[in-house]
Order: C-alpha cells, then sequence, then structure tokens
C-alpha cells in the first residue's frame, strides 16, 4: 500500500467515524445524515477505485515475474514472488494464458514466458 491510500484511507476513517459520532452524540439532523451518507458513499467509491486500479497492475506484475524466470515457475513460486494470493493468482494466469501472453506446460507444470 503506497503512502497517498494510507492518507486516503485513514481520513476517510476518520470522517465516517467522526460523522457517526455525531450522529449519536448530537441526535438526529438531517445535516448530520447528509454528511454520514457521504461519507460511506466516498469510501465505497474509494473501494471500487482501488479494485479498479489493482485489475489492471497484478496481471502485468505477474506476466513480468513469469517472464523473469528462464525456465518457468510453478504456482507457488509465482504466488511468493508476486505476493499474490493463489485463488486471485490461479485467475490471473488462466487471463494470461487465453491472451497468448505465457504458456504452461502441463507436463512439467510451469508457466512460463512466450519464446
Amino acid at each position: 500500500m503506497k503512502m497517498n491510500e494510507l492518507n486516503i484511507e485513514n481520513n476517510i476513517d476518520a470522517l465516517k467515524e467522526v460523522s457517526s459520532n455525531a450522529l449519536v452524540k448530537h441526535g438526529f439532523s438531517r445535516s448530520r445524515q447528509r454528511i454520514f451518507d457521504l461519507s460511506k458513499t466516498l469510501d465505497q467509491s474509494w473501494q471500487d477505485y482501488k479494485v479498479m486500479s489493482n485489475k489492471n497492475v497484478i496481471p502485468e506484475f505477474v506476466k513480468f515475474v513469469v517472464c523473469q524466470s528462464s525456465s518457468g515457475l510453478r504456482l507457488k513460486s509465482i504466488a511468493r514472488r508476486s505476493a499474490v494470493p493463489i485463488s486471485s493468482l490461479a485467475l490471473v494466469l488462466q487471463r494470461l494464458i487465453s491472451d497468448e501472453q505465457i504458456t504452461y506446460d502441463q507436463e512439467k507444470k510451469l508457466y512460463k514466458k512466450i519464446t
């Protein structure tokens, strides 16, 4: 996680906390409710943005990890080197194979760069 992401997440969490406390402590008002709703919407938008940005970054990073190996890598080795969970990694690798960016040797169970 980058420092800017950490700052944004901290600010969003603080905004949600303050708006929630204002509703509880001072009671309901339309403006307090609106601020609380906006903080929740902002948090959801930020989460959606992070997911969308990772959809492009992770496959490229996994492809880079695979292509750095001259003899190919097994699934667990790719997971260890890329720090991507195996469940997500399997989907990314399938997409890279279908896009013909890497190959899979079923006999040796190795993912390899296309030569």
